[in-house]
């Protein structure tokens, strides 16, 4: 407001002169204007400038108010001053607001891009290995064991576990591949049976999350069956013993003598694999007989021992002895009549 002052010698033209600060107002360069206040000193008014300081925050393009001052009417005429007022204008040159506008380097916020770059954290990428962890496997009668697994890292350890029918159990390691397979076999000698087995495999993914298999029912036929068969007890029976037959298997024993009569008894398997029968006294073969003996092993094959020849014991006459008895008592009985008659 002290511009307000100036607005006297405004009253008279010769003010006017002072257009000459126009030139400092040329001095716009000086931005820095404070240096042109020097010469301002002429012109006080143009101490004012001085608000062009504050100018540096955008109020200060209010300072521009003291064409106010030129409100008053008369002062009007200097509205010619106004011209260098216009070149105020460069002063307007507050573009130094632009500067204000390098708060836009401000804006380098950008680095807000760089916060973008979060999405190189989005590289949780490591989120693509975690596609579902998964594992599988399957047994082949040959005691192979198999499986692949996803997302998880090669030379992973896989504990596969093997059950029997009879609940025999063994544990097997496996490592995976760079493909995430993985193979092991079941060695000679375990407790494990043949016939129906359950596999079932375990590990521990890339996140370090344990998975594990769905169980898989399977089948092992590793040994090789057999069964055999005898006459026992001086021949009045059939003995024999099976592998790879489970306890209480019914073992069906053939017995055909030299005419072509034949029996069949059943034998059942006991927990060693032996089987015993004792042959009828009353049986309908006799003498040279040929022996078979037939069952089913754990896989559910059927097996047939090697026939075996040999004999079965007389059986006694019964007509004989009854001759024989009928003659005795004849001849005692003639020998009783003879001396009661002498």
């Amino acid at each position: 407001t002290v511009p307000t002052t100036p607005t006297e010698p405004t009253g008279s033209t010769e003010p006017t002169v002072p257009t000459t600060p126009t030139e400092p107002t040329s001095s716009t360069e000086p931005t820095v204007p404070t240096t042109p206040t020097e010469p301002t000193g002429s012109t006080e008014p143009t101490v004012p400038t001085t608000p062009t300081e504050p100018t540096g925050s955008t109020e200060p393009t209010v300072p521009t108010t003291p064409t106010e001052p030129t409100g008053s009417t008369e002062p009007t005429v200097p509205t010619t001053p106004t011209e260098p007022t216009g070149s105020t204008e460069p002063t307007v040159p507050t573009t130094p607001t632009e500067p204000t506008g390098s708060t836009e380097p401000t804006l380098p916020t950008t680095p807000t891009e760089p916060t973008g770059s979060t999405e190189p954290t989005v590289p949780t990428t490591p989120t693509e290995p975690s596609e579902p962890s998964s594992l599988t496997v399957k047994i082949d009668k040959d005691g192979t064991i198999s499986g692949s697994s996803t997302n998880v890292a090669q030379e992973s350890k896989v504990t596969v576990t093997i059950r029997d029918s009879e609940g025999n159990e063994i544990e097997l390691i496996a490592e995976t591949d760079a493909n995430g397979d993985f193979q092991v076999t079941i060695p000679e000698g375990t407790a494990l049976v043949d016939g129906p087995v359950t596999v079932e495999a375990k590990t521990i993914d890339r996140n370090g999350s344990p998975i594990s298999s769905d169980p898989v029912a399977g089948e092992l036929d590793l040994i090789d069956s057999n069964i055999t068969a005898e006459l026992v007890d001086s021949n009045t029976a059939i003995a024999g013993s099976t592998t790879d037959v489970a306890p209480g298997s019914e073992v069906t024993v053939t017995v055909k003598d030299a005419d072509g009569d034949q029996i069949e008894l059943i034998a059942i398997v006991d927990p060693s694999g032996n089987f015993h029968v004792k042959i009828p006294e009353d049986t309908s073969v006799n003498g040279s007989v040929t022996i078979v003996a037939e069952t089913v092993d754990r896989n559910g094959s059927p097996i047939t021992s090697i026939p075996v020849e040999g004999t079965l014991p007389t059986p006694d006459d019964g007509d004989g002895d009854a001759d024989s008895d009928a003659d005795a008592d004849a001849d005692a009985d003639a020998d009783a009549d003879a001396d009661s008659d002498a």
